[in-house]
């Protein structure tokens, strides 16, 4: 068990770092900045630091700096996003300064833990091996694309300190810039079906098919409905979010896609609505993209 500084001017990922190393018996203080963060490494001297790299007062590079000018042999790990904000060139300055490791966002939550393993003294890896495995639900980490970040965020706001958000506290203008690339499906029971409320322009123009107002079972490519219907099933059996990364045929190519599938409930006890986000040819596969403007962009 360690103390771990977790710096990140973003709250909601603080509370998914927590979150991931509580469950592997680590304490976890937070800051939200470079300049928080170093009066709390020298006040409580933790054995690791996790930090953010492009963050506001005092960014991550010079927070490594200053934590190596104090002859400290703190861990280092340092984080940035990839493809928004230089975040490699970033990360390669960070190692050079002396992070002990880097990690690009998204990552899985088992990467991290991992790492933080190895970083630690052979005897802290010993006593984090009695404790379960992590299971990462919080798909924050997974996100690739800042849209589909944003509209994360945006939930999470919604939501509160719910399990789930309803239909009501949504507007769809809200997320105006991905509007276009929005399903959402009404979950009908007795039998459990799926009924498109909305098929968004952009993703109907790509499939070639219009499904509002139509039924997930209407979905003409057979290996693709049912696909989609169980993991519509799973969704609904479970609860949970989730952000898949796939390949689909378009036109007889081959796209990739990024999708972010939310879920809300009209009754506070069950799913009654899927919202799926969809960004084909994302950044994850190697195409950049950039985040409207407007509020909730973490670095």
């Amino acid at each position: 068990m360690a103390l771990v500084l977790v710096i990140d001017d973003a709250s909601t990922i603080r509370q998914s770092l927590r979150r991931m190393l509580a469950s592997t018996r680590h304490t976890v203080i937070e800051a939200e900045d470079g300049q928080v963060g170093l009066a709390l490494f020298r006040e409580q001297h933790p054995e690791l630091v996790i930090t953010d790299l492009v963050m506001p007062n005092l960014d991550g590079i010079e927070t490594i700096r200053e934590i190596r000018r104090a002859k400290s042999a703190t861990k280092i790990i340092a984080m940035s996003r990839h493809s928004v904000e230089s975040g490699a060139p970033h990360l390669t300055a960070a190692k050079k300064l002396g992070a002990d490791a880097i990690l690009a966002k998204p990552f899985q939550g088992a990467q991290l833990i991992a790492l933080v393993d190895q970083l630690l003294e052979p005897g802290e890896i010993a006593t984090n091996s009695l404790s379960p495995p992590v299971a990462n639900t919080d798909p924050i980490l997974e996100i690739s694309d800042p849209r589909l970040l944003r509209l994360y965020y945006y939930w999470l706001e919604r939501k509160g300190n719910r399990r789930w958000p309803t239909r009501r506290d949504i507007d769809p203008l809200d997320f105006g810039y991905v509007l276009g690339n929005v399903m959402l499906v009404d979950v009908l029971v007795e039998p459990l079906r799926f009924h498109v409320r909305l098929h968004g322009t952009t993703l109907a123009k790509l499939a070639g098919y219009e499904l509002t107002g139509k039924f997930l079972s209407e979905i003409p490519i057979a290996d693709f409905r049912n696909q989609v219907i169980k993991r519509c099933e799973a969704l609904v059996a479970s609860g949970d979010r989730m952000v898949v990364h796939q390949d689909r045929i378009l036109d007889g190519r081959s796209h990739a896609y990024e999708a972010l599938w939310l879920p809300f409930s009209d009754n506070g006890s069950d799913v009654t609505m899927l919202l799926c986000a969809v960004i084909y040819d994302c950044a994850q596969a190697g195409e950049r993209t950039t985040a409207p403007a407007g509020p909730l962009r973490p670095s």
